[in-house]
């Protein structure tokens, strides 16, 4: 899925779904952000994405799941 910002700068984030679900693999996108979950800091706050065009940026995962990192600077 491509994400556009308000200045048009782009990103690319494939379907990488979390371990949980491999079947999902291609139809699914998992992230973590670098920010902690405020209320369990052993989580972090994750984008998720699904094929219809989905997009949650409000979930929170375990950092044991194994979530894609998608560095940039």
């Amino acid at each position: 899925m491509k994400f556009t910002g308000p200045n048009g700068g782009s990103i690319f984030l494939p379907a990488a779904c979390f371990s949980w679900y491999p079947d999902y693999a291609g139809s699914l996108g998992d992230y973590w952000s670098s920010t902690l979950y405020e209320r369990y800091p052993h989580d972090a706050r994750g984008l998720s994405f699904d094929y219809k065009g989905g997009v949650s940026a409000d979930g929170s995962y375990g950092r044991h799941y194994g979530l894609t990192v998608r560095p940039v600077r």
